[in-house]
């Protein structure tokens, strides 16, 4: 049980920045990222607001790195498997032509 669930006498603000925590603790940073930002809007307290502020970044650059890094490995795992072909392409090559010199 969260914090959420134990108190719903808890403000709005308070409410949105523990849901941003909990997406946070799950590594969905697109929710925190959501979350933060409704809690930077409806914060009274501008230390509060500040904090949902960068709080808000700091899941904007961890979910883009994590979407950049998911296509990088994409890429990636392209690359090598083109790679791959074009070895076992030259070696057959190489077989055929080692088979018509000899």
């Amino acid at each position: 049980m969260n914090a959420i669930q134990q108190n719903n006498a808890i403000s709005p603000y308070m409410k949105s920045a523990l849901q941003a925590v909990d997406a946070e603790k799950q590594d969905n940073f697109e929710v925190a990222e959501f979350f933060w930002s409704e809690a930077e809007r409806i914060a009274r307290n501008p230390l509060n607001r500040e904090w949902a502020h960068h709080r808000r970044e700091v899941n904007h650059l961890r979910y883009t790195l994590t979407s950049r890094r998911a296509e990088w490995e994409e890429a990636r795992k392209k690359r090598l498997k083109a790679a791959h072909e074009e070895k076992e392409m030259l070696n057959k090559l190489k077989a055929q032509i080692n088979g018509v010199l000899k």
